[in-house]
């Protein structure tokens, strides 16, 4: 007796190949939406200069030498 394909969870329902696709698009989305995230924080960092880590004269003053 074949019930296999009656399951709801059987993995080659068309209705779950559909899901599992949309699914797979919609986590490629959020990764590109989180590189390009990622990369827009680096170009930011990297446009302040230092890595945005500050530097200079304050770090100075920090340490106590002047």
């Amino acid at each position: 007796m074949n019930i296999l394909p009656k399951k709801s969870w059987h993995v080659r329902n068309k209705d779950n190949v559909a899901r599992v696709r949309r699914d797979e698009a919609a986590a490629e989305v959020e990764r590109r939406k989180r590189d390009a995230r990622a990369l827009r924080a680096e170009q930011e960092a990297s446009a302040e200069g230092n890595g945005g880590y500050g530097g200079g004269r304050r770090r100075g003053l920090i340490s106590g030498n002047q």
